[in-house]
């Protein structure tokens, strides 16, 4: 009956261990042995923990979902899509150490740990040398389309007048 299931946790044959007597272990899950005396065959157990990994949108990990040993500790990195950014991580992460994109995972327990992302932001600055520029400063996400304009050409300064003329981006 190996590997047994309970829920995220899976428990693997790991082999047999038989005192007082001889035994040949053909696997770890078969051990052959002619009884002779008095023995004991106790069979031995490991234990794996389910580790479930997703990438939020506009990003990956580098680690697959699957069975981890317990009492290891598995290293994730995240990497996010172009003019995204990593923002941290969520899920089971009590326990974890992260620094940076990278967490090391320690497998004391099942987890389901998810890598975020967030669009980048960028900043624009309209200026002009006679006011009127629109937006002025601005934050937004990568890729909106923004309409930028004067509400003051032309501009009269007693006998001058200034013209708008174009913009230099």
């Amino acid at each position: 009956n190996s590997p047994v299931l309970a829920g995220p946790t899976q428990y693997v044959a790991s082999g047999a261990v038989v005192t007082g007597n001889d035994a040949v272990p053909v696997n770890s899950t078969n051990t052959s042995l002619t009884l002779t005396n008095e023995a004991t065959l106790t069979w031995q157990w490991a234990t794996n923990y389910w580790l479930d990994m997703t990438a939020g949108p506009n990003g990956s990990v580098d680690v697959a979902d699957g069975w981890v040993a317990a009492g290891s500790n598995v290293a994730i990195a995240a990497t996010a899509s172009n003019h995204w950014h990593f923002t941290g991580w969520s899920g089971d992460t009590q326990g974890c150490v992260s620094a940076a994109n990278v967490i090391t995972a320690a497998m004391t327990q099942a987890r389901a740990i998810t890598a975020n992302f967030a669009i980048d932001p960028h900043t624009l600055t309209v200026v002009s040398a006679y006011g009127g520029a629109q937006p002025g400063t601005t934050t937004t996400n990568w890729g909106t389309a923004l309409s930028c304009y004067l509400t003051n050409s032309p501009v009269l300064a007693g006998p001058t007048q200034y013209v708008a003329s174009g913009a230099v981006v």
